[in-house]
């Protein structure tokens, strides 16, 4: 008799065990960017990003955040939703070796300083929306550096022309300036290297 009742559901051509090999998760990025160059990897409002394309950026991310000091076992907060440069900067932290904090976006200040505090985060790659709040805590926590993206970053052509505009009727439109210790996530990646950090 068979425990696993749910087996009898599976087409016939499913296996009930997958092997796989047993690779970092880093290195199953490398493999499917060499396997699967342009495959969507991920998608976002229909545009794809193929693994040749996520392994290039992740490669840059990680180089930018070792030219921001960023060692092996330092940790690296994201406070980000569910798009592209979450997948990049997740990828681009364990490249470098450090230490990944997930930050909960809909935290209050009271709850982020003591998540980047008790962590001991070094950086944080935050959305705009979120910079005054980051920005806020940053004196009361071990950050060193702030990167700010913004969701229209990699939208679709047409969806990013009109995102400001939406923006800004809806008051949600932020200008920054973005000066050393707070950078851009597009001008790190574009100045970086595509070569894998040695770690």
């Amino acid at each position: 008799m068979n425990d696993h009742i749910w087996f009898s559901q599976y087409e016939p051509h499913v296996p009930q065990n997958i092997d796989y090999p047993n690779w970092t998760i880093v290195r199953l990025l490398h493999e499917s960017a060499s396997q699967f160059p342009d495959r969507a990897a991920i998608s976002f409002y229909g545009k794809p990003m193929t693994y040749r394309e996520l392994d290039d950026a992740s490669n840059r991310f990680a180089q930018a955040l070792i030219g921001l000091g960023v060692k092996k076992d330092d940790r690296v907060a994201i406070m980000l939703p569910n798009i592209p440069q979450t997948v990049i900067a997740y990828y681009g932290i364990l490249k470098t070796g450090a230490r990944i904090v997930h930050v909960n976006p809909l935290y209050v200040e009271r709850e982020l300083e003591h998540q980047l505090s008790d962590s001991g985060s070094i950086v944080i790659l935050a959305l705009d929306l979120f910079y005054e709040k980051v920005q806020n805590v940053k004196p009361k926590t071990t950050l060193q550096s702030i990167i700010v993206t913004g969701i229209r970053d990699y939208l679709p052509t047409m969806l990013r022309l009109l995102y400001p505009i939406k923006a800004k009727k809806n008051k949600q439109w932020v200008d920054i300036k973005k000066v050393p210790p707070v950078y851009d996530f597009r001008q790190l990646l574009k100045s970086a290297t595509p070569k894998p950090p040695d770690i």
